[in-house]
């Protein structure tokens, strides 16, 4: 971790936090933070997973979410989903003809419990 990281905090990593203790109090999460290999390196790792959805979580930018959201599709047979809440629109509108992204944690959550990966009551 690096100095910058140690006093100020890492401003992704917090946001996702944020989004999966959002989500996943109505939504079952399986893993966070998972890692797939591919030819036995490390080819990427998933945010956040749902029995049928692998989640990223992106707090800048996101400009690189379409490259992302296409290596999951190579490694798991779950639906890639993006979100992106500070995405420039332009780069939006381009990844969104290829998967779902969601700009809050509030539709992905309302997606996810009407794809049924809501918890199960009882």
């Amino acid at each position: 971790m690096g100095l910058f990281s140690k006093l100020f905090g890492d401003k992704g990593h917090r946001y996702e936090q944020r989004v999966a203790r959002h989500v996943g109090r109505k939504v079952e999460i399986t893993s966070r933070d998972k890692e797939y290999f591919k030819d036995s390196k490390r080819y990427c790792e998933t945010d956040i997973e749902t029995r049928s959805s692998a989640i990223e979580v992106k707090s800048g930018k996101g400009g690189n979410i379409k490259k992302q959201l296409d290596k999951y599709k190579e490694v798991t047979n779950k639906e890639p989903i993006g979100i992106a809440p500070n995405m420039k629109p332009r780069a939006k509108k381009e990844a969104r003809q290829h998967y779902k992204i969601f700009d809050d944690s509030k539709s992905l959550r309302k997606y996810l419990i009407a794809k049924g990966d809501g918890k199960k009551k009882g």
